[in-house]
């Protein structure tokens, strides 16, 4: 789920959540997942003539869950 997307110019911040009944079962899953969001993008990127991504992405885990 994206919590919050944000445009200004060339610059995007995304924040993504996961609901409770969705929740990785290791943080290496969720590492993955993200892996895969970023291949994902690239490609659709890739296809409309745009360069890959620059990116930085953080995962955490929090207090309930």
């Amino acid at each position: 789920m994206i919590e919050r997307w944000d445009v200004a110019m060339d610059h995007i911040w995304a924040t993504f959540t996961y609901s409770a009944e969705y929740t990785p079962a290791s943080m290496k899953v969720a590492k993955s997942h993200m892996q895969n969001y970023i291949r994902r993008l690239n490609y659709q990127r890739k296809k409309r003539g745009l360069p890959n991504a620059r990116y930085v992405y953080v995962t955490e885990q929090g207090d309930k869950g």
